[in-house]
């Protein structure tokens, strides 16, 4: 890949460089590019290999819902690694495709799309819905290392069919009413030996059936967003609601 290359777990990069706990380190020579992750959310029935371009240029093929690319996640496909793409910054297209079998030539495109990179920094472009109907959201990330005996977060829904939802973490609500395609404010947690994470529609009583749960352990001052993935009522393996994290740094 000419254009695209990956950076390095920010973890590792981590361990590697002195630093104050407060500061990422990055290498020099990508200081003026944007550092990407491309969640990609689209909830196809069938659940399709999927080919991914960036203007242009194949970045990888045979990539499975629900899958932050590249790193992965927990709950997701992929690993549960902070890495991102080192990309141009500006207008960035971004192309998902059916390729045909064993080539890298697309059969079936299922979505394309621009959208915006302002500039050098650490950045996720969500992508959710189907078809005509896909959209993406550009967040800029923040990458600040929580004190020592807490982590942080933040919540994105990517359920199109539903005007709002709540996040519950350990029976506690941690955002409330965040409508499609948006995010709520970052906020750090005192993290606990495990957690259970909750969706449920906005307004919802908390002691109502969730839309979704997901249980975790997860490691002193890490930075995840949580997000929420799937169709309101659908019960398809592959389309129900979900609720994902992956990590920041």
């Amino acid at each position: 890949m000419k254009l695209l290359s990956y950076i390095m777990a920010l973890g590792a990069v981590a361990s590697m460089v002195s630093c104050s706990k407060n500061k990422l380190p990055v290498p020099l020579e990508f200081d003026l590019q944007a550092k990407v992750k491309i969640n990609y959310a689209s909830a196809y029935a069938g659940n399709p290999s999927v080919m991914m371009k960036v203007n242009g240029e194949t970045v990888i093929t045979g990539i499975k819902y629900a899958y932050p690319f590249p790193g992965g996640g927990l709950n997701t496909q992929g690993g549960s690694q902070p890495d991102y793409l080192n990309m141009a910054t500006g207008n960035t297209t971004l192309s998902l495709s059916v390729p045909n079998v064993g080539k890298s030539t697309d059969s079936i495109q299922l979505y394309s799309g621009s959208v915006t990179l302002p500039g050098a920094g650490y950045y996720t472009i969500h992508v959710a819905d189907t078809m005509a109907n896909t959209q993406m959201l550009v967040l800029e990330e923040n990458t600040a290392t929580p004190d020592s005996g807490f982590s942080r977060y933040r919540f994105v829904n990517l359920i199109p069919n539903l005007p709002g939802l709540d996040l519950y973490f350990n029976n506690v609500k941690v955002a409330d009413n965040i409508p499609y395609m948006n995010a709520s404010a970052s906020f750090d947690i005192a993290f606990p030996t495990a957690s259970s994470w909750a969706i449920r529609p906005a307004g919802a009583a908390p002691g109502s059936t969730a839309l979704a749960t997901y249980a975790n352990t997860s490691p002193n001052q890490r930075v995840f967003t949580v997000f929420a993935r799937g169709y309101n009522g659908s019960t398809d393996a592959n389309r129900k609601p979900n609720v994902s994290l992956y990590y920041v740094r």
